[in-house]
């Protein structure tokens, strides 16, 4: 792997582990599992296997698991083979989404992107949970009926490192869209959960977020930016400077 890809499977995985809350897992364990009871796929999930039979894996995995919607992610911080061999015993791909970086390194400070105006656009950190929370539930897919479960486990949430702030976009007093950025404490920080209700879209509202973002990874004095992009939000984060340095392959078990 690149330290690039070094930087952002271990941020990646101090992420995805804080959803388990006071109980998580650890991110560099050789099996790290995170479970936060949201019936979401992408919010329960494996992040990796090393140095083990595949098969004791997926039982654990399954084990660990059970009840909830989950995927199984492989990249270049997991065994090699660990995609075919998830196929060999039933997984089914379930997408593919690139791994991307910005630098923000001293050398770049005035290559990162002006503050964004949207008309009657403001952006908070660290908001109303409750209203942050219904702005990226709707756009990721989490039914109504799970608000209160999600908003638990965005209460609950705990990342083994690094410190998670949550930046809302605010127009005429409603939340209507959303972004975190977990500023890990080797100089990475990551970006997450960026959202945008479908009634405000088009409006510049996530690139503004994204470049809040950025310039506030800055502030702390972080060297560099990494996340996952949808199809959707590539075309954003490329905007503000992102470029692909590799990729996630997702798979759920039967």
């Amino acid at each position: 792997m690149t330290a690039t890809t070094v930087w952002h499977h271990g941020l990646n995985r101090a992420y995805w582990t804080g959803w388990s809350g006071a109980a998580g897992g650890d991110p560099d364990a050789d099996l790290p599992i995170y479970r936060s009871e949201i019936p979401h796929a992408l919010l329960n999930g494996v992040l990796r296997v090393r140095d083990r039979p595949i098969g004791d894996a997926i039982a654990e995995a399954r084990a660990r698991l059970a009840g909830v919607r989950w995927v199984w992610w492989a990249g270049a911080d997991s065994d090699p083979g660990t995609a075919e061999a998830l196929l060999a015993h039933g997984a089914e791909p379930a997408g593919e989404v690139p791994i991307m970086e910005r630098e923000l390194m001293e050398r770049e400070l005035m290559d990162v992107p002006a503050p964004v105006t949207v008309p009657g656009l403001t952006v908070i950190r660290d908001g109303d949970l409750s209203a942050y929370v219904r702005a990226y539930a709707g756009p990721n897919g989490i039914p109504d009926g799970a608000l209160p479960v999600t908003e638990r486990a965005e209460r609950d949430y705990r990342p083994p490192r690094g410190e998670l702030v949550r930046l809302s976009g605010v127009v005429a007093g409603q939340t209507v869209a959303s972004t975190s950025v977990l500023l890990g404490d080797d100089g990475v920080a990551g970006l997450y959960c960026v959202a945008t209700l479908d009634g405000f879209r088009r409006r510049g509202i996530s690139t503004a977020l994204t470049v809040a973002a950025l310039r506030l990874a800055q502030a702390a004095g972080h060297r560099v930016m990494t996340l996952q992009a949808s199809s959707m939000g590539e075309p954003v984060y490329r905007s503000a400077g992102s470029r692909v340095v590799d990729s996630w392959r997702f798979f759920r078990l039967p």
